[in-house]
């Protein structure tokens, strides 16, 4: 079932992707700042991962992966910033890479449940309009239960099985 035409979730964003962007990027510099400030010492790595899940909950799976990028290189100059040097370029591709992929682990998983949400509720919406036509149909005579709809081959519509 594609997601391009169901209904948004109760909680979606009603503003556009490039402004939730936006506000990830910022919230991703005050973030960096505040990693700066406390050192390098103290870890923030799991609030990083904020922007990168709203960014994949509000604009979805590739604007959060930008963000996941994004993420890893905040968190890379807050700790070049205060003096941390890596021994080698190895350590230093290595931590980038592992703080990257995760980002990205939380980005696809997100957005994923974003989806399914999305899915469950178009499904939600499509039950309760079947049931209401449901109730419309008329009952049984014998046993007063609603009579399910039958195609009819030869107009290609549904009709009631009591006429």
């Amino acid at each position: 079932m594609s997601t391009q035409h169901l209904p948004l979730s109760p909680i979606a964003a009603p503003f556009p992707r490039w402004l939730t962007l936006v506000g990830c990027s910022l919230l991703l510099a005050g973030l960096g700042w505040v990693d700066f400030l406390t050192g390098y010492e103290l870890g923030f790595f799991v609030f990083y991962s904020a922007p990168v899940g709203l960014a994949a909950w509000y604009a979805g799976r590739w604007p959060a992966i930008l963000i996941a990028l994004a993420a890893s290189v905040t968190w890379w100059l807050a700790d070049k910033m205060n003096g941390v040097s890596d021994s080698s370029r190895f350590f230093f591709s290595w931590n980038l890479t592992v703080h990257f992929l995760a980002f990205v682990i939380n980005a696809v998983t997100i957005s994923k449940i974003k989806c399914d949400v999305d899915e469950r509720q178009a499904l939600i919406i499509e039950i309760a309009d079947l049931r209401a036509r449901a109730s419309t149909l008329p009952p049984c005579p014998s046993c007063g239960a609603p009579i399910p709809p039958r195609a009819d081959s030869a107009a290609g519509r549904m009709t009631s099985t009591a006429g």
